[in-house]
């Protein structure tokens, strides 16, 4: 196997959980052992305790003459401090080897049995009982293991006088605990590789999911993003399914707005280009003509004119273009005041540079209504609006400036019955250097940054700038600015200075 597969997570899952099961077994097959061979253990203990206690219990209730024999031989038989001595398990006879009678003795190990000949199971559990402790204890007798309880009989004086000893082979019990031993270590490599196929199998369906993912990533390029994965599952992997679709359509929507970008960009610098060399060519073309031959004073003032409109030319683009640039860089900070609307109307009325033009209808409420913000700009604003008004609307036409308050904001639109726009156009109208006409002809589409700089202004004004228009019918602007909660009401000759006419009254287009 190759290092990168033995570095798959399958493997790895596959290792780890073998690992886990098999200390898990081991742990519980060790701590099962144990438990029954303590079970086991304690139950023969219980047994020979009771057997033992029982024996002694009718040893009590003996006659006593044969309790006077026993004591006469306890007190002399065999001379005194003279014990038995436990023979050599091959010397045991088949009486000695009776396991299921108690051995009843003396302290020094003889038996109490007038008639017996019972030796002690075990003679260093006896001389622990001659100081009256009772005591659990294993021995062998030939290749048998043997269990045996001692337990000392007290008179009234506390003295130990009898020694009870029982015992029971454990050979049984032995061989019990070496069959578990050897089924546990025939087992467990059995269920280690029984869950490790398992493991694998489990695992490998397990990361399925994981590996179509991969699958599809490699597939998606910068090129197509349309691609998505099938989500089939509500778990943990439908779940990054899901997510990865979600990762895949936000790159492709950032992918469409730098291409758009890009674009904009593009066409931007394609446009100002152009924009920028229409007033060049003037100047160069008028400054060349006047150096190459003799003119009179009028020929020199009139070639100085179409130098001086084209360098006008440039310098409004260029001011256009820094306004803009200040916008997109955050940079547009303006000082902001409150402004009565009916004076801001006027003044940008006044600004307007045509001579003769469709009438213009005001429509303000009584009450004066005030917003927060800055005086050129926003002049600069309505004159952008109203003069687009202008060069779309026929003399016979209408064009009404319409204003009201709606409780922090105030609502200003521009309204005309011209031409309209066709709804291709209205999603680009905000754009730079976008006409509505296709012919560039400055005199109809100016440089087409107007409406672009209007949505600068108002955005940096906090509000909202909207347009609809139907082919035929006409077009309207509204604005939406933050209005003053408490309006500062302008000095009664200003008021009076700057009143417009009311909806019966119509306002001619007044010139430059």
């Amino acid at each position: 196997m190759s290092r990168s597969a033995w570095n798959s997570v399958r493997v790895r899952l596959t290792l780890g959980n073998a690992v886990v099961l098999a200390l898990l077994l081991g742990v519980s097959a060790i701590a099962l052992c144990y438990r029954v061979q303590e079970d086991l253990a304690a139950s023969v203990d219980s047994d020979l305790g009771r057997d033992a206690r029982d024996f002694a219990t009718r040893v009590s209730h003996l006659d006593p003459h044969i309790q006077s024999l026993s004591g006469n031989r306890t007190n002399g038989g065999g001379g005194p401090g003279k014990s038995w001595v436990l023979p050599s398990p091959r010397a045991w006879t088949a009486r000695e080897m009776d396991f299921r009678r108690p051995r009843h003795l003396t302290p020094r190990g003889k038996p109490l049995d007038p008639f017996g000949e019972d030796r002690p199971w075990d003679l260093e559990a006896l001389s622990r009982a001659a100081s009256g402790r009772e005591s659990y204890s294993t021995i062998r007798i030939g290749d048998r293991p043997v269990r045996v309880f001692t337990l000392p009989v007290v008179d009234r004086t506390r003295k130990v006088n009898e020694v009870i000893q029982v015992a029971y082979p454990i050979g049984a019990l032995e061989r019990l605990a070496r069959g578990q031993v050897r089924t546990l270590l025939t087992l467990l490599p059995i269920a280690m590789l029984v869950a490790a196929l398992a493991g694998i199998s489990l695992t490998g369906r397990t990361l399925r999911p994981v590996r179509e993912i991969t699958q599809v990533a490699g597939q998606i390029g910068a090129e197509d993003l349309s691609r998505r994965l099938d989500v089939t599952s509500q778990d943990e992997f439908g779940e990054l399914a899901a997510t990865f679709n979600g990762m895949i359509a936000r790159l492709q929507e950032g992918f469409q707005r730098v291409e758009s970008a890009y674009e904009q960009q593009r066409r931007f610098t394609g446009d100002a280009s152009h924009e920028l060399r229409t007033p060049l060519s003037f100047i160069k073309g008028s400054a060349s003509l006047a150096l190459r031959e003799s003119r009179s004073a009028e020929g020199y003032r009139q070639a100085l004119r179409v130098v001086d409109q084209a360098a006008d030319q440039m310098n409004l683009l260029i001011q256009d273009l820094l306004l803009l640039a200040r916008a997109d860089a955050g940079r547009f900070q303006l000082a902001r005041t409150p402004l009565e609307v009916g004076s801001l109307l006027a003044d940008a009325l006044s600004c307007v540079a045509v001579e003769t033009g469709p009438p213009v209808h005001v429509e303000l409420p009584e009450e004066p209504i005030t917003v927060w913000g800055h005086h050129d700009t926003l002049v600069r604003l309505f004159v952008n609006l109203i003069g687009n008004a202008f060069r779309h609307t026929p003399q016979h036409g209408r064009i009404t400036l319409r204003a009201r308050g709606q409780v922090d904001r105030v609502v200003i639109q521009v309204e005309d019955t011209g031409e309209g726009i066709p709804p291709e156009h209205l999603p680009h109208l905000f754009e730079r250097f976008y006409r509505v006409d296709a012919a560039r002809a400055r005199t109809e589409g100016g440089t087409g940054l107007g409406l672009a700089i209007c949505q600068s202004i108002v955005q940096a004004h906090g509000g909202t700038i909207e347009i609809e228009s139907t082919v035929g019918k006409g077009t309207s602007v509204s604005v939406v600015l933050p209005g003053c909660i408490a309006p500062t009401p302008l000095p009664r000759e200003t008021a009076a200075s700057l009143r417009l006419p009311s909806l019966s009254e119509k306002m001619p287009a007044r010139g430059a």
